[in-house]
């Protein structure tokens, strides 16, 4: 008589042989998978290279030897992001959207109003911006939105909260308008200044706004004053981006052509070397390429390398320092 159906045995080894398929095959692609997230960043990096490149061409930044210099430290990820704006080239595909460095938590964290210019020891004060409110410094604030996004006013100089009519009453320095774009950037705008001393926006310990002086040795270097002839200019602020790869604290010492790690996988925006908790920083953005790290070199090469290699104290620091 012949059989209608499987037996119960019959149907346990089909099974059985199915996950043992599984289990051979799940690896393998988890590890194809990975291979792929590896390959994107790296595509990442290059394309990032040739962003600063196109930076460099842009702005024509030459050192005193002639070489092409690559922006500052500070000034990351906002350049080259400002000749590239593609939020995705930014974030490692391992991460993803949940990257440990993301938009800042405070807009006006890093900015600092100085009396006295930059390259002054006799500055009167030195007030972070983040310290605003009523009775508090000298900041008043208020929040607003445009069609670029949400806004937060910054009143120089008189204690006063920032009302409509601020930007047309006396006794304040200026008006700075921080805003938080949709894309995630943050952009400074300067509304008004019309104060005649040597004041001076710092960002990270760097002036915001230099023009026509540009030596930074210069005791003039970076001045909002006298006057109002820098009354509209705007910066791109570099902490406001999401960003998942970590620039060279160096980078500004080096040029195109060198053979020092320019970018790496990494969950600070910057990479410190004197950081108590760099090798473990290193260690664990290793985890998201199978044990190695992706970095850009300041010569435009892409290399995956394991973070031994890139700790000063058990490799090469001159991979890092110029």
């Amino acid at each position: 008589m012949r059989r209608k159906g499987f037996t119960l045995a019959e149907i346990m080894v089909v099974v059985a042989v199915l996950a043992l398929l599984l289990m051979l095959l799940v690896p393998s692609y988890q590890r194809s998978a990975s291979i792929t997230r590896a390959t994107l960043c790296r595509n990442n990096l290059a394309k990032i290279s040739t962003a600063f490149g196109t930076h460099a061409g842009g702005v024509g930044a030459r050192s005193v030897t002639g070489a092409t210099s690559l922006p500052n430290a500070d000034s990351w990820p906002a350049v080259p992001y400002s000749v590239c704006p593609v939020n995705a080239l930014f974030i490692c595909p391992e991460k993803e959207d949940n990257s440990a460095y993301s938009r800042a938590k405070n807009p006006l964290e890093g900015l600092r109003y100085t009396n006295s210019g930059y390259n002054r020891n006799d500055r009167g004060w030195d007030i972070p911006f983040a310290e605003v409110g009523l009775g508090k410094m000298y900041f008043g604030t208020r929040r607003g939105k445009d069609s670029r996004g949400d806004y937060i006013e910054v009143g120089l100089d008189d204690n006063s909260a920032v009302t409509a009519d601020y930007i047309d009453r006396d006794g304040h320095d200026g008006v700075f308008r921080v805003y938080l774009e949709s894309s995630g950037k943050v952009v400074i705008k300067l509304l008004k200044y019309s104060c005649g001393e040597n004041n001076c926006v710092l960002y990270f310990g760097k002036p915001l706004f230099p023009d026509s002086v540009t030596d930074p040795a210069d005791p003039y270097y970076g001045w909002l004053g006298p006057g109002t002839s820098k009354n509209g200019m705007e910066r791109e602020l570099s902490r406001g981006m999401q960003c998942s790869y970590g620039i060279n604290e160096w980078s500004g010492d080096l040029h195109y052509g060198d053979s020092r790690v320019l970018l790496v996988d990494y969950d600070k925006t910057i990479v410190d070397l004197s950081d108590a908790e760099f090798p473990k920083l290193l260690s664990d953005a290793a985890q998201r390429h199978m044990g190695k790290l992706n970095m850009l070199l300041a010569d435009g090469a892409v290399r995956a390398i394991g973070p031994t290699h890139l700790d000063p104290l058990l490799g090469d620091q001159n991979i890092w320092v110029p």
